[in-house]
């Protein structure tokens, strides 16, 4: 069963796996990898031409791919072994691929091996192929067509769709496939996800023979208008375009097409996880007394949606001015995507549920009451317009992703209260700048903080929070008495830096001195005067007795001026050496037989002249080419 963590997150979790592999590589040679390979058979990373691939066990598998896309063939071989395997992710991001020939030496394509191969337009499945991993061809938006060979004994195709082979289970859909689809009568089961991303499915048919459907079948189906379920299907049915079970007590998709509101019929008792998905024109939903059951992750993603409206016999939910709690009204449930500006969670909630504010796009502000103990997994993930939130002293938890994405998200204070911050909590807050973390703080999972590219961490001498910075090279401040703290700041100098500013405790510096950037100059070191003055390094900021200014000193990089007398006689010399952010200064004038010389431009032919004031802001070197005008 595809779960919501395996629907979004999966790229997450595999980039942490990835980057560990990364982290682990840089400390340790290759070499070292293939002594144990060669002893042990431990798979070896290697590259040729443009493919990154190991060998284990006599075959090779690809694991990477470094050209530049275009249409490929797939090699046989690679370093003299049979190719085998497409590892996961081998072409993840391709966005360049536009048809790949897989060789019939390929037995298995992992998971996410074409992930995002946004121009890929067709695959051809040799007979080769026993295994293809879920989600292989998943983002591969231009995708129209997957074909398999007819020998292949594990596969099949039909108009361009991938089946097994007697044609009993949909395999892919390809994403790029525009309009109505009718699934064929062979077919008895519609795995989870099969339509998802498949932003031109208008219509889907359904027959009898269809036994099983997974979730999320149709999330992110967004022109998909109807789904209709042949009457003598046993288990589904179909009423007005939407899906239920067959007895019709369980809503299981609603086309993300449909535009305006939708009541839930009386006779529905469940609504399952990713119902209403990503209906972007969905604007509300009425949710009868008859209902016990609401799933998770049921509203994700509906940006118009403003309303939810339970009614009030219900036993189970309830709903306070459009947003949905549990009956007793202890844990808010889902937040309507549609809604904009700041919203105050009401006194009595102690829980925020799992995915309750994912993707509200439009939030700007959450004030959560006192008495709150938990926010959920992912209960503000990619709420990008959320700048302020307050978490009040009752909070003991934040749990996985929950604000993950929010881009807007400057500033944070962790209450006394929290004792553990989860993976991902604040993972990809790149407005971040600042988070307080107490020292009742004990657990900070690696991830917690990761591509918070501007943050600065608030911590205590020697606690959990600035062992943590310390450990991951985020740059922190250590609270304390303001008496007892001296404050360098550092100035730039025309250049950019973060931190802006080194605080000193007790005599110890809380962090190293940043590396500040200028585009066009190398960084020179610290100074203790924006021109001249005495150089500061980090062994010298413990000496420090009071608040000062230090200056970033800059060396202009250079570069060489080429001259191309373009038809006219050679110059001597034939370049100059010119420095970033400075003026050309002095050209030289060439000569040529029967012309006369017109200036000096950017381009043979065309281009933008340059003369001796122009300011040279190109990185590297430059040519600059002589034009004439007949005499």
């Amino acid at each position: 069963m595809m779960t919501h963590a395996t629907r979004k997150r999966g790229r997450v979790a595999l980039a942490f796996l990835l980057s560990a592999f990364m982290i682990l590589t840089l400390f340790t040679p290759l070499a070292a990898y293939a002594d144990e390979g060669e002893a042990g058979g431990i798979s070896v990373l290697d590259s040729e031409g443009d493919y990154v691939y190991t060998v284990s066990g006599g075959t090779a598998t690809i694991t990477g791919y470094t050209g530049a896309g275009g249409d490929i063939v797939i090699p046989k071989s690679l370093g003299g072994t049979p190719v085998t395997s497409i590892w996961y992710d081998a072409f993840y991001g391709c966005t360049s691929l536009t048809s790949v020939t897989i060789p019939d030496s390929v037995t298995s394509i992992g998971y996410y091996a074409f992930y995002g191969c946004t121009s890929l337009t067709s695959v051809r499945i040799p007979g080769s192929v026993t295994s293809i991993g879920d989600y292989a061809f998943r983002g591969c938006t231009s995708l129209t067509s997957i074909a398999a060979d007819s020998a292949n004994k594990n596969y099949s195709s039909q108009g361009g769709v991938l089946y097994n082979k007697d044609a009993t289970v949909i395999v892919v859909y390809p994403e790029g496939r525009v309009g109505a689809f009718t699934v064929p009568d062979s077919v008895t089961s519609i795995r989870p996800a099969t339509f998802y991303d498949c932003k031109s499915l208008t219509y889907v048919t359904i027959p009898k023979s269809v036994t099983s459907i997974g979730d999320y079948v149709f999330t992110g189906a967004e022109s998909l208008l109807s789904i209709t379920v042949d009457p003598d299907n046993e288990n589904y049915k179909s009423v007005d375009g939407v899906l239920y079970s067959k007895d019709g007590t369980t809503i299981l998709a609603y086309p993300g097409g449909r535009e305006g509101a939708f009541t839930v019929p009386d006779s529905v008792t469940s609504i399952v996880s990713g119902t209403f998905d990503r209906c972007k024109s969905l604007t509300n939903v009425t949710i009868h007394k008859s209902v016990t059951s609401i799933g998770p992750y049921v509203f994700i993603g509906a940006e118009s949606l403003l309303n939810i409206t339970v009614d009030p016999d219900n036993e189970n939910y309830k709903s306070v001015d459009g947003v949905l709690y549990s009956k007793e009204g202890t844990t808010i449930l889902a937040y309507p995507g549609g809604r904009e500006g700041a919203f105050v969670i009401p006194d009595g909630v102690t829980s925020i549920g799992l995915s309750a504010f994912e993707e509200c796009a439009l939030l700007t502000s959450v004030t959560i009451p006192e008495g709150v103990t938990i926010i959920g997994s992912y209960a503000f993930f990619k709420c990008t317009s959320l700048e302020n939130v307050s978490i009040p002293d009752s909070v003991t938890s934040i749990d996985y992703y929950a604000f993950e994405g929010c881009t807007s998200l400057t500033s944070v204070t962790i209450p006394d209260s929290v004792t553990s911050i989860r993976e991902g909590a604040f993972y990809g807050c790149t407005s971040l700048t600042s988070v307080t973390i107490p020292n009742s703080v004990t657990r900070i999972v690696p991830s917690a903080f990761w591509g918070c590219t501007s943050l600065t961490i608030y911590c205590y001498q020697d606690s959990y929070a600035h062992n943590y910075a310390k450990e991951w090279g985020i740059p922190y401040v250590l609270i304390t008495d303001e008496e007892d703290r001296i404050t360098v700041t550092l100035n730039a100098n025309g250049g950019n830096v973060n931190p802006a500013f080194v605080s000193i405790v007790n005599g110890e510096a809380d962090a190293l001195l940043p590396m500040p950037s200028r585009e066009g100059y190398s960084f020179a070191g610290w100074f203790t005067a924006a021109e001249d003055g005495t150089p500061v390094t980090d062994a010298d900021l413990a000496a420090f007795e009071e608040d000062c200014t230090i200056y970033a000193h800059w060396t202009a990089n250079t570069n060489t001026l080429t001259y191309d007398a373009n038809g006219g006689n050679a110059l001597s010399p034939s370049s100059k050496t010119v420095y970033y952010g400075a003026a050309y200064g002095t050209l030289p004038t060439p000569t040529r037989t029967g012309y006369d010389f017109a200036g000096w431009y950017t381009a043979a032919s065309g281009g933008t002249q340059v003369t001796s004031t122009t300011v040279h802001l190109t990185y590297g070197n430059v040519t600059i080419y002589a034009h004439w005008t007949g005499k």
